[in-house]
C-alpha cells in the first residue's frame, strides 16, 4: 500500500484532467504526468476493458502499486503520476510489469539522477 501522503485522491483526479500533462506509452501501460505539486502522488487506473473481473482488476492494481512503492524513493517529488492500464497487461507476469513500468519511469525522466 502507498502511503496517505503519496495517494492521489478521486477527488483531484478532475483537475489532473484538466492540467498540462505529459503522456509515455509502452506496450501495456500509459503513464501520465503533471508537475508543479508539493510531493509525488500516484494513481493507478484498470478498467473493465483490461480485466472483466474485479479480482483480476485489483491483482494487476497491487503488482503495479508495488514496482511504484519499490521506487518512490528513486522519484523526483513535485509530480503527480497516473498508470494507465490497457488491455492485455491483466496477462502480464510481476516481471513484465516491473520492466514495462520501470522502463515509463526512465523514459519520462521523472527519476533521481543519483541511480
Amino acid at each position: 500500500m502507498l502511503p496517505s501522503q503519496n495517494r492521489f485522491r478521486k477527488t483531484e483526479f478532475d483537475s489532473f484532467k484538466k492540467s498540462r500533462k505529459r503522456t509515455f506509452s509502452s506496450a501495456n501501460f500509459n503513464l501520465s504526468l503533471a508537475g508543479s505539486f508539493n510531493s509525488i502522488r500516484f494513481a493507478i487506473v484498470v478498467s473493465s476493458s483490461v480485466a472483466k473481473k474485479a479480482v483480476e482488476r485489483n491483482k494487476l492494481k497491487r503488482r503495479i502499486r508495488s514496482v511504484v512503492s519499490d521506487n518512490i524513493e528513486k522519484i523526483k517529488n513535485g509530480f503527480v503520476v497516473v498508470i494507465y492500464a490497457k488491455e492485455g497487461a491483466g496477462d502480464l507476469t510481476f516481471q513484465d510489469i516491473k520492466k514495462q513500468i520501470n522502463s515509463l519511469f526512465k523514459k519520462s525522466n521523472i527519476l533521481k539522477n543519483n541511480d
